[in-house]
């Protein structure tokens, strides 16, 4: 190198005395020449020894040297940690329902909720994808309405089996669960792979269309009104979702309308729930359609739900002790 710093410098030197009438005569034309040869040599040799000497980097990002990547082992990162489940890809009712979501594909928009009849026959098939082709096992469950779920065929390898709709199940909502997993025990979902619902609304069996009586509007006499219900799958609380006040010690009054289209009558009930707390009954089941109330003093501070039921006359509830329909209305308590 210091050989190469000195040519660069008498290079150098040479350039000063440069002119184009010296440089037409050839009197440094040898000069520039030998000079050009030794620079390019030079920096040849010295980009050759930066190359030849320049560490290898390690591909993945980590600190260190490795001398050989492409003998790097990774088959054993995350081993225990299954990369793919099975997926549920569809399920078929028997009479004419698909269901195509589930819970491990992140949805379930497509399932609409149809009406069947008590003593209906479900023939429950199920497809599911399984990336790793291990073999697959299935649970059927099932919950009546107010209800807690029921196992109707635990694990087994079988992806079908049939259910006959109980007389316990009539209103809103059956859900039949059906669940699966594969063999290596590294479920996505607590003790499963993936799962989805059936959900059905159950009508009585010796009634053609059956046709509950629904809410058309609850409100009180301080000018709020909630157009929502249950029954009409609005959610039941008030159309902006939002609490209003009340004071402890104020009298508020509550009515609701009703509509039957069989022309049944119609009875109603009102209960409270404090945040927190379980329902108690305001005023039981009769043909009156509103109630007062007035608001305890230890109810400051708290929030309350007032739930109003409807029920026509008949034995076929719709929400079970809820009645046909039913809604609330939630207060802050100042």
């Amino acid at each position: 190198m210091k050989k190469f710093s000195m040519m660069v410098k008498q290079l150098l030197r040479s350039m000063k005395r440069f002119s184009i009438r010296n440089f037409v005569k050839k009197k440094y034309v040898p000069v520039y020449i030998v000079a050009c040869v030794i620079f390019f040599f030079l920096t040849g040799i010295f980009v050759f020894d930066m190359i030849a000497n320049k560490k290898k980097v390690d591909p993945i990002g980590n600190a260190g040297r490795i001398e050989n990547p492409e003998v790097l082992d990774i088959s054993n990162i995350n081993k225990n940690i299954s990369p793919e489940y099975p997926t549920i890809t569809s399920v078929k009712d028997g009479i004419g329902n698909v269901n195509y979501s589930s819970f491990g594909q992140g949805n379930m928009d497509y399932w609409k909720s149809p009406s069947i009849k008590v003593d209906d026959m479900l023939k429950i098939s199920v497809v599911a994808n399984n990336p790793k082709g291990s073999e697959l096992s299935y649970r059927y469950e099932y919950q009546v309405p107010g209800g807690t779920f029921q196992v109707l065929k635990d694990w087994s390898s079988s992806d079908s089996v049939d259910f006959v709709i109980p007389s316990n199940a009539l209103g809103r909502w059956l859900y039949i669960k059906v669940s699966v997993r594969d063999t290596d025990k590294k479920y996505r979902f607590n003790d499963c792979d993936d799962y989805t619902s059936l959900i059905y609304e159950v009508n009585p069996k010796d009634v053609k269309n059956k046709i509950y009586p629904a809410i058309s509007d609850s409100r009180d006499d301080k000018g709020n009104v909630n157009t929502n219900s249950w029954g009409a799958n609005e959610g039941g609380s008030w159309p902006d979702g939002l609490p209003k006040n009340l004071k402890a010690g104020d009298t508020v009054t509550f009515m609701t309308t009703a509509v039957d289209p069989n022309k049944d009558m119609v009875e109603y009930r009102y209960q409270i729930q404090p945040q927190g707390g379980s329902f108690t009954v305001l005023k039981d089941w009769s043909s009156e359609s509103t109630y007062t109330w007035t608001v305890p003093a230890n109810y400051a501070g708290t929030t309350v739900y007032v739930m109003i039921s409807v029920r026509d006359s008949d034995q076929y509830l719709l929400f079970n002790d809820s009645g046909d329909d039913y809604n609330y209305m939630i207060y802050t308590i100042k």
